[in-house]
């Protein structure tokens, strides 16, 4: 390894660690933020699934 290596895996864990102290501190929110983009993710598939349901039934 040479030095832009480690010094980019030493910066990968400080980043990772903050990333946990901040979920672990702001856990709920966390939570909140997951569920609505899963609820964002299901809203588009939706859409999709509809707007594929008009085109078949157009053929």
């Amino acid at each position: 390894m040479d030095k832009t290596g480690i010094i980019t895996l030493i910066v990968g864990i400080i980043l990772l660690a903050l990333g946990i102290l901040g979920i672990w501190f702001n856990f709920a929110l966390f939570v909140q933020f997951v569920l609505g983009g899963f609820g964002l993710v299901l809203a588009i598939c939706g859409i999709g699934a509809v707007l594929l349901g008009i085109l078949m039934l157009k053929e």
